[in-house]
Order: C-alpha cells, then structure tokens, then sequence
C-alpha cells in the first residue's frame, strides 16, 4: 500500500522515497519514521561530517514541523543553522499532523504521542550514527510531550531537554482565552510575509491534544520530578500563554527536583513562535550551546 504525505500528496513508501526540500542555508529532506502505530513524517537534515549529537524537535499545538526550518530570514532556521555545527537534526511530525493526520485525525494524548514518537525517532536513527546522544528542543505542546519522554525515559542516551514556550500555570484567564496576541505576541516581533507565507507552519490542532491541555498543570510536578537530565527552559518576552515571573519560574524550579542542571531565561524582542520571529537565530544559539554543553559532559 502507498502511503501519501496529505500535506504534499506526495507517496511515502516505506525505507524508500524521500521528498528533498531545499534552501539557501542546507538541504533538508523529508523522511518518514515507521512507528508500531502507523507512519510519522517528518524532516531530516545531518551535517557534512560525524555528528556532534543529534537533535529531535518537537512542534507546538497548531504547528508542523517546519516550524523549527523557517526560511525567511538568513539564519533564521534552526536545522540548517544545527547542522552547520555539527548536529543531525529530526523534526517530527507529531501523531495528528502531517503524514498522520488522517490516521489520527483526533490526535492523541501526550502519553500516546510520547509513546509513538520515541518508537519512530529510535527506529529511524537506529541505522545512523547519533553522536554522543539526543537533546530534545521542543516548543510549546511539544514540550510537554519532551518532558514526559524524558521523564519516562523513552529516549536512551538523552542528553538533555530545552523547551520554549511551555510553563506550569496559564497566564490570565487561562487556555481558553484563544487569541493572536496570545498564539504570537506583538506582530512586529515577525519578519515580513510571516503569515502570508505559513501554510506550511500553522495547520489545525487535534482535538484530544487540545482537551488534554487544561490539565497540565496537574500533571508537570510528577513529571518534572522524575527529570534526571539538564534542563532549560525558555520563556518569550511578550508570552502570552505562561506566567513567567519571578515567583513563576521559582515554582518550576523547585519542580525539577532531580535535574542535575536548571536554566530558564528570558528571550528578549520574541513572541510566543520565538522560531519564527526576529531573534530566533539568537535563540537558537543559545539552544545550541546549551546542547554543546549536554554533550560535553
């Protein structure tokens, strides 16, 4: 059976057909990752050499994968710019998006994805050399779902976790108090074209997600508990979603109980999507050296 990528209507047959999406800065390509549930895409980009390490990234609710290979600033795309360094870099499409959207047209739970994921990410890096280890950058829901891997240890050989995007307690009047200022922040934190040119970013969130959201405060002590790896978490300037104040960020901490190393910081001059604005290449660095830093050690 030919399975189709619905975002490209492009075939997708196992162990086979890659689709090549190129830029300015590297080549990425389309891949698959063959899951015991069904078939995830997502994109695939390594550097000229051995690995340093390698990155998996996971996007946010109502994102695809390409959020972390943005193209419309020089710099401005994490895998590009992560393989001119020396990583291997996979940004999967979570279950419901992409590839799977079809197939779980309703999403899954955070376990569910934590699940799935791991199984594609091992099973697609287990014939590649994946340097001394996996640092998981995830945005927003995608952090989350990093979080539980890590605590669950479903990622062998895990370095280390950065999260943007993703706290413990709502902002405001909470989740359902949807918004663009909220999903985005201040729109001139935004090249030009941001918008006019996301079709390939921003899709529809599923529905089992989306219900699982409100409860996440409940359920990060637990999880943040069992975090044995380094941790760092970033925090927009202009977020919209997360309390990120001083008092803020001091619950956190004392939520990661068993991390041997807590950083979170501030993004200046960033909304909420910090890959997609202005300073998402100084972001990125920052992610980047932290990942250097995992690897070291």
């Amino acid at each position: 059976m030919t399975i189709t990528d619905p975002a490209t209507g492009m075939p997708l047959s196992p162990g086979s057909e890659r689709i090549v999406v190129s830029s300015s800065e590297a080549e990425v390509e389309r891949v698959h990752l063959q899951t015991s549930a069904g078939v995830l895409s997502a994109l695939f980009v390594a550097p000229t050499g051995p690995p340093r390490a390698t990155i998996v990234a996971l996007h946010g609710a109502g994102m695809t994968a390409r959020y972390f290979h943005g193209r419309l600033l020089p710099g401005q795309s994490l895998m590009a710019l992560a393989a001119q360094l020396g990583y291997n870099v996979l940004c999967v499409d979570r279950p419901g998006y992409g590839a799977s959207a079809i197939q779980f047209s309703d999403g899954l739970l955070i376990d569910e994805q934590a699940d799935v994921i791991s199984d594609g990410v091992q099973h697609f890096l287990s014939s590649r050399s994946k340097g001394r280890g996996i640092v998981l950058v995830a945005h927003s829901f995608g952090g989350k779902i990093a979080m539980v891997m890590g605590a669950r240890q479903l990622v062998p050989n895990l370095l280390g976790i950065e999260i943007s995007g993703c706290g413990y307690r709502f902002a405001d009047s909470g989740y359902s108090a949807i918004s663009p200022q909220r999903n985005w922040g201040p729109l001139r934190l935004y090249p030009p074209h941001t918008f006019t040119t996301s079709k390939e970013i921003v899709t529809l969130a599923p529905a089992r997600e989306l219900n699982e959201t409100a409860s996440w405060a409940m359920r990060l002590p637990d999880v943040a508990a069992r975090l044995s790896v380094p941790v760092r978490m970033t925090f927009a300037e202009h977020e919209g979603w997360w309390q990120h104040d001083e008092r803020a960020i001091g619950e956190i901490r004392e939520l990661l109980v068993a991390s041997p190393r807590v950083e979170i910081e501030h993004h200046r001059h960033a909304g909420h999507n910090i890959s997609l604005g202005w300073s998402a290449r100084a972001y990125h660095l920052k992610a980047l050296a932290f990942a250097d830093e995992c690897a070291a050690a």
